[in-house]
């Protein structure tokens, strides 16, 4: 079987082999590398003994194994260290191999992902047999350690965000724990990974649907998990997760729990639910993975966003656990934060909290820009419409005391010069003073996914979600752009698509062109782009 041929761009590379280096032999694969790896976002996959055109033609042993040591050796050159994904023979009784090349310059790659699905589901047992290494007794005994709260633990339910991390070392394997050690504390995990997922876990009952959609927009998440019980099968709840990945475009990847008390026809059932779900609802192509080799065909497309893998686990008996954590070792990183590097700081506000002999701490995404400790930054707005300037007293990224922080960490600043009622979630903090605004009105375009019968009209009251800001607006203009039906009423129905003039009802927000807002009240469900300023709005619109 021949693999797709070589793409120009992406971190994907064919080599027939590496062999018989020279200097400018060197210089040139050490260019060619770096150019895979930063495609890659800190990763990059070698395939050798491979043609360009996708043709496995294969290499002797000796020959892969010079070419193997050879590609260590110019991964070391650029602080990059070479895992072995696979070696194989071919029936010619030639071999060929595939290598994973992954930065390792005393930092560590992190790929975010959100939990989704519905009650019962198995997210928060699913999280901590991955973070804690413990083997649930399916009586909820795994989840305890990750909750929040008290009326959680009561409850067997998450209703606020839970965050938590797995690290993975330079041989693929999980950090957090060992035979000494129960589990290792994050700063641990940190300091011995080359690379982090990250875990935000979202309620799943409807209740908390809010805390669920502010999750998904305020975090930035590379993808989502939804999880599905393998006796429970799809739920309303399920598919409106599914519905918020699509609407955010979000990639997301189905995992099957409960496989070891789930009837073989009922299980067969639902796996073919998911799969008619993700053909017709989402339009994309549901990927069962059942062995190694579906997770790496899985890999090399996931970034197209036109799949949707599907795994198979349990959390008493652990089936399937070694292929998702293989899965979960090789997923990229989707986000390309590195692009806003060089862009004044703008941190987006989560939560915060007091601590004793530090003050203030501040939590949030790094959105774009640097940070560094010492530097100055500017938080607002208020109900005024002003702006506190604060400093940086220290800053920690995953719980590991560091100098300064990246595009798209989640990090906590201590912070000076600012009281914590002063500060609030929705609120974001800029480094550059030029870019202090308080938006009070600003126009949409929107697309009404669903509607009930009262439809929507100007004066209708909904709760926004723009990023971490959770803010109940008011329609003051409609303009439609198209309409399904005939009528020439300013109102919205299921499928119509309009410019629409909003205003924070409470008080002004930081807000963005471009950024992407999504409300949902009861059957109402609605996306849509944030356009600022008026719109060119032809003479025939409503």
């Amino acid at each position: 079987m021949n693999l797709q041929p070589e793409l120009p761009d992406g971190n994907i590379e064919y080599k027939l082999h590496i062999i018989e280096l020279d200097n400018d032999k060197l210089n040139n694969r050490m260019t060619q590398m770096r150019y895979r790896i930063d495609e890659g976002r800190g990763e990059a996959f070698y395939y050798i003994g491979v043609m360009d055109n996708g043709e496995i033609v294969g290499l002797s042993k000796e020959r892969l194994d010079e070419s193997r040591e050879n590609l260590v050796q110019i991964a070391n050159k650029l602080f990059c260290i070479v895992q072995v994904v696979f070696e194989k023979q071919l029936d010619s009784g030639l071999h060929y191999g595939h290598y994973l090349v992954r930065e390792n310059d005393g930092d560590y790659i992190e790929v975010k992902i959100g939990v989704v699905g519905n009650v019962d589901a198995g997210k928060s047992t699913t999280i901590s047999l991955l973070s804690k290494g413990i083997t649930d007794d399916g009586r909820g005994k795994a989840r305890m350690s990750i909750f929040n709260h008290k009326h959680e633990i009561d409850t067997g339910r998450t209703s606020s965000i839970g965050h938590e991390i797995v690290g993975f070392d330079i041989s693929g394997k999980i950090v957090n724990w060992n035979k000494r050690e129960k589990s290792l504390n994050w700063q641990n995990i940190v300091n011995n990974s080359v690379k982090i997922v990250s875990f935000f876990d979202m309620a799943g009952h409807e209740k908390y649907l809010k805390t669920t959609i502010y999750g998904l927009t305020a975090m930035y998440p590379d993808y989502c998990l939804v999880l599905v019980g393998a006796n429970m099968g799809i739920s309303q709840m399920t598919k409106e997760h599914i519905s918020l990945c699509l609407s955010l475009k979000i990639p997301f990847i189905v995992v099957i729990t409960k496989i070891d008390i789930a009837p073989p026809n009922i299980l067969k059932e639902n796996i073919q639910q998911i799969k008619t779900i993700c053909k017709v609802g989402a339009r994309k192509v549901p990927y069962m993975i059942k062995n190694y080799d579906d997770v790496l065909n899985v890999i090399k497309n996931i970034k197209n966003d036109n799949i949707v893998p599907i795994l198979q686990v349990s959390n008493v008996s652990r089936e399937g656990y070694d292929i998702f954590e293989n899965f979960l070792n090789l997923l990229p990183v989707r986000t390309n934060f590195s692009k806003y590097t060089n862009l004044p700081g703008k941190m987006i506000i989560d939560k915060t909290y007091n601590v004793v002999g530090h003050g203030l701490i501040i939590c949030g995404i790094l959105k774009e820009g640097v940070l560094k400790v010492g530097d100055t930054l500017h938080i607002g707005p208020n109900a005024l419409c002003e702006y506190k300037q604060i400093k940086i007293k220290s800053i920690h990224v995953n719980f590991k005391d560091v100098k300064s922080a990246l595009p798209g960490n989640y990090l906590s600043i201590a912070v000076r010069g600012i009281q914590r009622k002063e500060v609030m979630r929705g609120m974001i903090a800029l480094a550059n003073k030029d870019d202090i605004k308080a938006i009070k009105q600003f126009w949409a375009v929107t697309t009404i996914l669903q509607t009930h019968s009262t439809t929507i009209r100007v004066g209708y009251e909904p709760i926004v979600h723009i990023e971490n800001i959770r803010e109940a607006v008011k329609i003051l203009e409609i303009h439609k752009i198209r309409s399904v039906s005939d009528d020439t009423d300013a109102v919205l129905r299921t499928g119509d698509r309009a410019y629409v003039l909003l205003e924070f009802l409470s008080k002004p927000k930081f807000i963005e062109k471009n950024q992407r807002l999504i409300f949902r009240e009861g059957k109402v469900k609605a996306v849509g782009k944030i356009l600022i300023d008026r719109p060119e709005i032809e003479n025939n619109s409503l």
